[in-house]
């Protein structure tokens, strides 16, 4: 596992790497993003459920305290500080796991890494997580996130303490649902970008409206369709029936794209989030920058949702494990 750590010494912070030489950054250069840790799949939640990474913006994130009993885990993740060292970061990635068999908690949801727990979710955040992370799971998806794991040493003790930052928001999970299903040929989903007012009367009317909230946003996916020569306009198609279309802007931009998967033999869906009243409807389509699509989405394996065929539910299967103990 390829981690980078960064600490803090008395000359000032510095980053350790266990990079080979020729990968290590210059002075001066631009950082490397954060390596992830990998979750062996032999200790994993749910080894044969996909997984689905639920991480929000990096200016997110909810922090999770470390029982002292759980210290001694993350000592086995993240190795010791790094000499002269009083502070270290290590990037991870977590499996958020639901719990109905808690002793105490019905709703709760430990954070695991590597097959170990390393904590819960508080328990008011997943009183709110609890429902959007047992659909992922019942759908046959495990949500992942990114996780930071910071450990300091006591200037007076020299004992070390660890927090755990999750890159994460209930709302951040609760996306990863739509509404509505799936689209039943091959597709791809568009990164998630700016949110772009979708034209046209025909929002107004139509099955848009059956997916209209008492109150707040709805989930949506949509698809996007090139006009009959391959150009603009770019239509929006919510369950077949075609609802309107991209602003010219977003149209240019999003065209090569399509195409590129056209010829992948894939359509190309985009999350939406639907609100107001069924007088006055706003749909908004997110459309990434340019950059957002990078090889990895335009040809990589394709971006998409769970589901279970007849819309069939896998049972949530208990997890409690006391003490945090491992399988």
């Amino acid at each position: 596992m390829e981690t980078t750590r960064t600490g803090t010494s008395a000359a000032g912070p510095h980053e350790h790497t266990d990079r080979p030489p020729d990968r290590v950054r210059p002075l001066g250069a631009r950082p490397h993003p954060p390596p992830r840790s990998e979750v062996s799949p032999s200790a994993a939640y749910q080894p044969a459920y996909r997984r689905i990474d639920v991480s929000t913006g990096v200016s997110s994130g909810l922090d999770i305290d470390i029982d002292a009993h759980r210290e001694h885990r993350l000592r086995s993740i993240v190795g010791p500080l790094p000499v002269g060292t009083r502070e270290a970061r290590t990037f991870h990635t977590a499996e958020l796991v639901p719990e109905p068999d808690h002793p105490r908690n019905p709703d709760a949801v430990s954070v695991r890494i590597g097959g170990s727990t390393v904590g819960y979710i508080p328990a008011d955040v997943a009183a709110e997580l609890a429902p959007a992370v047992t659909a992922l799971v019942t759908r046959g998806a495990v949500p992942t996130v990114r996780a930071t794991i910071r450990t300091r040493q006591a200037a007076d003790s020299g004992s070390l303490r660890s927090t755990v930052r999750l890159a994460l928001t209930p709302a951040s999970v609760a996306s990863a649902i739509p509404e509505n299903d799936p689209p039943g040929e091959p597709y791809t989903i568009l990164p998630r970008g700016t949110g772009t007012r979708v034209a046209g009367d025909a929002v107004q009317i139509g099955p848009i409206v059956a997916y209209l909230p008492a109150s707040g946003t709805a989930n949506l996916l949509v698809t996007l369709h090139a006009g009959g020569d391959g150009n603009p306009p770019v239509g929006v198609v919510l369950d077949g029936f075609r609802v309107g279309e991209l602003p010219p802007d977003a149209a240019r931009r999003t065209l090569p794209l399509l195409r590129a998967q056209a010829r992948r033999g894939l359509l190309t869906a985009a999350w939406a989030t639907l609100d107001g009243t069924c007088a006055s409807l706003r749909l908004s389509v997110s459309i990434p920058e340019p950059e957002a699509a990078d090889r990895g989405w335009l040809e990589g394996a394709p971006c998409t949702v769970p589901t279970n065929p007849g819309h069939e539910r896998l049972p949530l299967p208990p997890a409690y494990r006391p003490h945090g103990g491992e399988l």
